[in-house]
């Protein structure tokens, strides 16, 4: 009876900490959902500053730069978690984000010298 009962017991917590893990890796889905969302609002605020007819300032690069310095966090929890595919990240674009905006004086630069 005694080991009947502890059996059960460590199936219920484990039942639990299953349910809990599941609970989470959703939530950090929406998380990556949203942050997806905002990376599309970096690619569209790229766009327009990278188009060949508009000089990208420095000050618009660094305003960029500070605008989307809180998603790279958001973005970096994300892929130290455990409970979400980094797969899953990868296919939301957001390592391409991260990519990109290392590389956002590159574009700048380029864009200028077409802008000239």
């Amino acid at each position: 009876m005694t080991i009947t009962f502890i059996i059960i017991i460590i199936l219920v917590l484990v039942l639990i900490v299953a349910l809990l893990a599941f609970r989470k890796s959703q939530q950090l889905k929406a998380r990556a959902n949203e942050c997806a969302k905002e990376v599309q609002m970096f690619h569209d605020k790229l766009q327009r500053l990278s188009a060949p007819s508009h000089l990208f300032t420095d000050e618009e690069l660094l305003q960029v730069k500070q605008d989307y310095a809180p998603l790279i966090d958001k973005i970096n929890e994300l892929y130290d978690s455990l409970l979400i595919s980094k797969e899953y990240l990868d296919n939301l674009g957001l390592k391409d984000f991260i990519r990109e905006r290392k590389f956002l004086n590159h574009i700048q630069l380029k864009n200028n010298q077409l802008h000239k």
